[in-house]
Parts: structure tokens; C-alpha cells; sequence
């Protein structure tokens, strides 16, 4: 192509903003100016897992279709390895073979040769008979069935990998917007049927001005797409739909006389033209004319110039009014080119007057949008933040519980506990919690069945056990005197030297006392360690009434032990005294005043398992 063809021509580039790059240089590089408009997004597909699955079984197919360049790029990057060597490769186009061969190495096997799109590819021998034959068709979502329900028709079992999806823009390009209202747009190119409906669902106001401009097309069914849409100026089908393609249909297009399929209509003026009359040949006329006719002669010459002159003045008349009639049409064409450019540049003023109002609308949108999700952002950190500070009162109060019930076995207390967190969670209404709200309802019960012991009734009663003691007799050993503090024999008084030697012999038997004994020989007891004895016995008590209070079984039901040891061994338990207090002793010892304590643990563990796994993952750097 000659350079520069395409000088002073804007030409509108629809394809998605990934793929105009090759086109709009083409344009450029002629000349022209390209205005990118992209009407496609190409997105992820709603479900990539099925394509992935389906692309793995590859080596099951016999035929692999691929029905665009964007099926190729994006089908060959979920799969996990070289296409298998016996699977046949087609394609419906030039530039999706190109795609192939760039990016697999082999070209593929079936191609079609005049039309580059679905019916052409049908069109091969090869694809005619497919009984037995598996067919996967590489496409985006909610392509045409035209391509699969012809190959099912011909015998083949056929699947589709949809591995990308389309989408409108969420708006029009402001630049392509202006350009299109400024009349730099001179030449429209589509390639796709789904792109010219949201080129024209996007252009607004610009609609009437945008369908009156020329259309390339790649292919015969988005030029009946785009006469559906209501395109009226002239509409070019390309060779092919790569960007060489388009590019010389453009320069078809804007080329005099170069609008194949085609027909101008030239309007030509139309001259009036005279019909004259010849008088009829007189007939008889004598050959020398006589005086009457001499007459007859000049009336009728006469009589022909009037009509000649009358002629020539209506001939004259017309002309003028047709001059007249010329000028004033002339006149009213004039200003009515000028009402249609005031008119023009109204619209342009309006246009760009609506575009500014949509931009701001647009941007008020945007502001508008982010603030609502920096609302709903602030609103979900502070109801996470309440329910993380009740989950943290939770974790406080069942922690409460069990060092209430470990270590002071105050099961009152740690019930409350449990019952005041159970309340907690209650009112924070989280399924998640559900499962430590059970564990709480089981620890409670099992709290409530341990049977309860009376502690103060109990040390009540090792409180009157000690106050008893000072009334607990000594036994018979502990209680004789020892011989020291024996009270001495009244003096005697000897009379006469007969009485001396009896006095003398009752001093020497009070010197001597036999007893006769079966048990062992007790050390006496001195009157002043009476009182100790007595108050060891009640510390003993004391110390068995602490334990109980605190909870300590083992201390506790020492202590007793070591009071009732004390008691038979230097106090007189045949008495009644003696056997009332061995028997209070030994109903003391009987009472279970420590019994079994159930885990409590189960809630809080169970709890601090479900707040991890409710946290999300901190992320690096995050305050």
C-alpha cells in the first residue's frame, strides 16, 4: 500500500484494548489517526476449575478447534503441557492460525481457505464425516452453537472448554467520545457481531452520528448484524479479520471508486429542448404568383414573425424565472447549510456539555462508590472489633472458671462463670460459636452434679471438738502426780527416844511405792506440760479445721488422724467425755469434703480453637 493513504482520516479501532495495538499502528503507519473505542473485555471465565479438567483430557480428542486468538493465548495457558501429536489442530482464521503456530510451533492442520469463520471451517472435506470422532472447541463463554450442533450432526462427540469471558466496559472512552463528536472520526472498524451491539449500547447521544459513518467488518454475518443495528453508511466486508485485512478495507473504503459492491448515483441536469414546427409545403401553387397571392404571402410572413417574437419573449420569460427559481433555491440551500451548521455545532456543543455532565456524574459515581465501601469497611472493622472484645470477655470469664474450680475448688463460682459466659456468647449470635456454647452446656451439667459439701457446718463442728478438749480427762498414768510434788508428812513429833525409830521406818516406806502394771511404763506427766498437751490436741484441730475450709482432704484427714492418735494415747477415752469426742472424731473423718472436680477445660480450648480459625491472616505491614 502507498504510505500516507490514509492522511486526514480518523479510523475507530473496537477491538478489546489487548489486541489493537497490531491495527492501530497498521492505521498510524498509513497516515491515518487511530481512535481506540474498545467494546470487549476479555475476563477470566466464571468457572476456570471445568476448563482446567477438560483441557487435561486432551489426549482423549481427535480434533481441537480453536475459535479465535484469544481461545488460543488463554486455552494454552491452563494447559500443563505440549499439545498430544496426534490431535488435529483447526482454526476459522488467519490470525488464530498465526496465534498457533507462534505459540505451539506447529501450524495448524485444518484452516478454512475463502471465508474465516464458522461456515467456512464446515465448509472442509475433512470435517464432513466425523462419526466416531471426539471434537473439543476452545472458545469464550456463550459463543455461537452453530460450530458444535453442525459437528454433532455429523457423527462427532462434542465438548467445549470455555476459558475466557466477555464484557461491556463500564464506560465509553472520553477521547473516542470527543473524537467521534468533533467529526474526527472518519471510518469505523468492528470485528466482532457482540462488539458492534455494545459499540452502539455505549455511543448514547453520538448513536445517529456513529451509524452514518462507513463500517469495516471481518466477516458477511457482522455486516447483517450491523444493517440489524441500523448502520446506513456504506459497509465493507474485509478479506479476513486481521489487522492487514482491515487495514486495506479502510483504505478501500475512504479510496475513490474503491467501494467494492458498491453503486454512486450521479445526478445530471436535464435541457429543455425546443420542438418547431416546418409549415406544410403549399400544394398547386401556381409558378407566378398572382396579387392575392402576393397578400396572402406577407400576411402569413407576418403573421410567423409575431409568433416567433411571441415566442421569443415566453422563451425569455422562462428563462428568467428559471434563473430566478435557481437563485432562490440556491439561497434557501445556503441557509439551510447554515441552520444544519449552527445546528451541528449545537449538538457538538450539547454533546460536550452531556459528556462533561456524565463525566462528573460519573467521577460523583466513583466518589460515591468508594466512600460507601470505606463506610462498609469502617462498618465491618468496628462490629469485628465489638464481637473480638466480647469473644474476649468470653475467653476472661472461662478462664475465670477454672482457676475458681483448680485451685479454690469454688464450684458456686465457677458455675456463675460459665453461666455468665454461656449469656455472652448468647447474645452475640455467631454460628461459629455454637460448638463452645455446647461444651459450656456440658461442663455445667457435670458441675452440678458433684455433690455439694457444708463447710461450714463442718468446721462448726471441729470448732466445738475444740472447745471440748479442756474437758477430755487425762488417762490414769498421765494423771498421778509425780513423786516430787507428793505433799510431805505432817512433821511427827518424837516424844521419847522409843518413838524414833518408828518415825524413822515410816520415813524410809514413804521413799519406796511398788506398783504392779501390764503395759509398758509411762513417763509421768508434769502438771505444767497438762496444759500443752491440751493445746496441741486443739492445734491439731485447728489445722483440720483450715484444711477443710481450703479444701485440703489429704491435710485435713491427717490432722484428724493425728487428734484421734493423741486422744487415745494421753487422754482417757473410757469415760464418756472421751467417747462422745472419738466418735464426733471419727463422723469427721468419714465426710468426703474434696470430692472428684469435672474438666472444665473443653469450652476454653474449643473457644480459642475457633477464634484462630476465624482470624484471617495478618497481612505484612498491616497496622
Amino acid at each position: 500500500m502507498p504510505m500516507h493513504e490514509l492522511a486526514g482520516i480518523g479510523v475507530l479501532i473496537t477491538r478489546p484494548a489487548h489486541q489493537a495495538r497490531g491495527l492501530a499502528e497498521r492505521i498510524e503507519a498509513l497516515g491515518g489517526t487511530a481512535v481506540a473505542w474498545p467494546t470487549l473485555d476479555i475476563v477470566p471465565p466464571q468457572d476456570p476449575a471445568a476448563a482446567e479438567r477438560t483441557l487435561a483430557r486432551l489426549a482423549e480428542f481427535d480434533v481441537l478447534v480453536f475459535v479465535s486468538a484469544n481461545a488460543v493465548s488463554h486455552g494454552l495457558a491452563l494447559l500443563s503441557g505440549p499439545l498430544p501429536a496426534g490431535i488435529q489442530v483447526a482454526v476459522v482464521g488467519d490470525g488464530t492460525a498465526r496465534a498457533v503456530a507462534e505459540q505451539t510451533g506447529r501450524p495448524p492442520a485444518l484452516r478454512p481457505a475463502t471465508r474465516f469463520d464458522s461456515e467456512g471451517l464446515l465448509a472442509l472435506p475433512e470435517l464432513q464425516d466425523l462419526h466416531g470422532r471426539q471434537v473439543l472447541i476452545v472458545r469464550g463463554e456463550g459463543g455461537r452453537a452453530l460450530l458444535g450442533e453442525t459437528l454433532r450432526a455429523r457423527g462427532a462427540t462434542v465438548e467445549y472448554a470455555e476459558v475466557y469471558g466477555r464484557a461491556v466496559p463500564a464506560a465509553a472512552p472520553a477521547a473516542a467520545l470527543q473524537a467521534l463528536a468533533e467529526g474526527r472520526v472518519q471510518v469505523v472498524t468492528a470485528t466482532s457481531s457482540e462488539g458492534l451491539r455494545n459499540l452502539v449500547a455505549m455511543a448514547g447521544v453520538h448513536t445517529p452520528a456513529l451509524l452514518a459513518l462507513p463500517l469495516v467488518v471481518g466477516a458477511e454475518r457482522q455486516r447483517r448484524t450491523a444493517a440489524e443495528l441500523g448502520f446506513h453508511g456504506p459497509i465493507i466486508v474485509a478479506e479476513n479479520a486481521d489487522d492487514a485485512s482491515i487495514a486495506a478495507a479502510v483504505v478501500r473504503c475512504v479510496t475513490p471508486g474503491g467501494r467494492e459492491g458498491m453503486s454512486e448515483d450521479n445526478d445530471t441536469p436535464q435541457s429543455a429542448a425546443t420542438e418547431t414546427m416546418a409549415p406544410d409545403a403549399l400544394v398547386g401553387v401556381p409558378d407566378k404568383p398572382t396579387d392575392g397571392n402576393r397578400r396572402s404571402g406577407r400576411l402569413l410572413g407576418a403573421t410567423a414573425l409575431v409568433l416567433a417574437l411571441a415566442a421569443g419573449a415566453a422563451a425569455a420569460w422562462l428563462w428568467n424565472e428559471l434563473e430566478r427559481t435557481r437563485a432562490e433555491a440556491g439561497a434557501a440551500q445556503a441557509a439551510l447549510a447554515g441552520q444544519i451548521d449552527t445546528l451541528q455545532s449545537a449538538t457538538a456543543r450539547q454533546a460536550a456539555e452531556l459528556d462533561s455532565v456524565l463525566r462528573d456524574t460519573q467521577e460523583a459515581l466513583t466518589q460515591r462508590q468508594a466512600l460507601k465501601a470505606a463506610v462498609d469497611d469502617l462498618r465491618m472493622r468496628l462490629a469485628r472489633d465489638r464481637s473480638d472484645w466480647q469473644l474476649a470477655e468470653v475467653d476472661y470469664l472461662l478462664t475465670i472458671a477454672n482457676r475458681r474450680l483448680r485451685f479454690e475448688r469454688d464450684i458456686p463460682a465457677a458455675i456463675a462463670a460459665l453461666e455468665e459466659a454461656d449469656g455472652r456468647l448468647r447474645a452475640l449470635q455467631d454460628p461459629a460459636m455454637v460448638p463452645v456454647r455446647e461444651a459450656i452446656a456440658g461442663e455445667l451439667e457435670s458441675l452440678r452434679a458433684v455433690p455439694g459439701v457444708d463447710r461450714s457446718g463442718l468446721a462448726l463442728k471441729v470448732t466445738a471438738l475444740m472447745h471440748g478438749v479442756a474437758g477430755l480427762p487425762l488417762s490414769a498414768e498421765l494423771d498421778l502426780r509425780p513423786a516430787g510434788e507428793a505433799e510431805a508428812n505432817p512433821a511427827t513429833g518424837v516424844a521419847d527416844w522409843r518413838e524414833l525409830f518408828t518415825a524413822m521406818w515410816q520415813d524410809i516406806k514413804g521413799l519406796v511405792t511398788v506398783r504392779r502394771r501390764d503395759e509398758p511404763v509411762q513417763p509421768l506427766l508434769p502438771p505444767e506440760q497438762r496444759f500443752y498437751l491440751q493445746q496441741n490436741l486443739v492445734l491439731k484441730l485447728e489445722t483440720a479445721r483450715l484444711a477443710l475450709l481450703q479444701g485440703e482432704a489429704t491435710v485435713y484427714r491427717t490432722a484428724l488422724d493425728e487428734a484421734e492418735r493423741w486422744t487415745r494415747e494421753y487422754f482417757n477415752t473410757g469415760t464418756a467425755s472421751g467417747e462422745a469426742f472419738l466418735q464426733s472424731l471419727a463422723r469427721l473423718q468419714q465426710e468426703q469434703i474434696a470430692p472428684d472436680l469435672p474438666d472444665i477445660g473443653g469450652s476454653l480450648r474449643t473457644l480459642r480453637r475457633t477464634v484462630r480459625e476465624l482470624t484471617p491472616p495478618r497481612v505484612e505491614g498491616e497496622a
